[in-house]
């Protein structure tokens, strides 16, 4: 079954969608289920950072710090609105891009996370923005 809200599937004994919290109407999901594609940019469903209900993208992106024995890194993946992509793009690969360098291991790697960043979020954009 699928969550008439948001897409999500949901178990067959569930009341509520557990990613939106959405009330399942049974009858309505079981008629919808065979119907139902993965959730699209047509469909809105709720961002895993502001919460609100939005059309959102699938998005992976990280964040290093180097240092010079250690790094320290972050990643958000998930669910979220263009907004959201966009703040979270920019924080993360500004902060790496001024202090993911510093290290050997981080030197490495910084290259390839600024990489990812912008494709991931290069990807979303133009997906965002033909909607």
């Amino acid at each position: 079954m699928f969550c008439q809200k948001c897409g999500n599937k949901i178990d067959e004994d569930s009341k509520f969608c557990q990613k939106c919290g959405h009330k399942v109407d049974i009858k309505q999901a079981t008629k919808k289920e065979n119907s139902y594609h993965s959730p699209s940019s047509e469909i809105n469903s709720v961002c895993e950072v502001c919460l609100q209900n939005k059309p959102t993208r699938y998005i992976d992106l990280y964040e290093n710090v180097g240092a010079l024995v250690m790094r320290y890194h972050k990643q958000i993946k998930g669910e979220l609105c263009f907004e959201c992509q966009k703040f979270i793009f920019w924080r993360f690969t500004l902060k790496t891009l001024f202090l993911g360098w510093w290290g050997v291991i981080s030197f490495i790697i910084t290259p390839f996370i600024l990489l990812n960043n912008v494709i991931r979020y290069s990807i979303n954009y133009y997906k965002f923005k033909n909607i």
